[in-house]
């Protein structure tokens, strides 16, 4: 029993620091150009596009993140170290290797994610090892391919709107907006559980009674 709800918590907390990172990361990459002008002078070449694979590698380290502290809690993490060390260092030969070849600058942000996406099938694969009842297939379907298809439809939907307007300024708060709306409604109603829906439904209601204990204590 105590494996279930551990596999529970481990899916649960792929999930919530996946989503918690897109809602963050998402608007950056729409107004990637405007924020980069906004701050900079100057934007150097390629900015933009160091930036927002980046901001990907980090999404699938995010998703991945759980099971590290999933192999980690089981004490057995001797070569699971090993290999994933190794898997890591991979990416500066093929960085190397790209830049050698004549591909740009912002060549060695696809090795690291290559290396990334090989690191998160590694640990799957690992991780099932070490616990038998891990669904390597479940893992793939119902968490990893779910939650990037969420997350690249609302990405691809708040592009299109962003591309279709063009006051600058009003296009950023706007297209951020929608884009947080589509992506906390798909990741409610789609990318959760009824579990988890029903977890963070008791959560907003002990967050909304505990303000109105706390507004009715000021009142008096």
């Amino acid at each position: 029993m105590t494996i279930y709800i551990l596999l529970g918590v481990i899916f649960y907390l792929m999930g919530i620091s996946f989503y918690l990172l897109a809602v963050i990361s998402l608007p950056i990459m729409i107004n990637i150009t405007y924020i980069l002008n906004l701050w900079l002078v100057e934007v150097p070449q390629y900015t933009d596009i160091f930036l927002i694979l980046t901001i990907v590698c980090n999404l699938l380290y995010a998703i991945s993140s759980p099971l590290t502290t999933a192999m980690q809690a089981t004490g057995r993490i001797k070569w699971f170290q090993v290999i994933i060390c190794i898997v890591m260092l991979t990416e500066l030969p093929i960085a190397y290797l790209l830049l050698s070849i004549g591909y740009p600058p912002y060549s060695v942000l696809y090795a690291s994610l290559f290396v990334t996406l090989l690191g998160v099938l590694i640990r799957i694969v690992l991780i099932s090892r070490i616990l038998p009842i891990y669904e390597i297939r479940y893992y793939v379907t119902h968490i990893f391919s779910k939650n990037i298809l969420i997350v690249f439809i609302t990405y691809c939907i708040a592009y299109i709107l962003h591309k279709r307007w063009n006051r600058i300024v009003f296009t950023a708060v706007l297209s951020s907006f929608i884009l947080e709306l589509i992506l906390f409604s798909l990741a409610y109603l789609c990318g959760l559980s009824s579990t988890e829906r029903y977890v963070v439904n008791q959560k907003l209601v002990t967050i909304l009674e505990s303000k109105r204990r706390k507004n009715k204590q000021k009142m008096i």
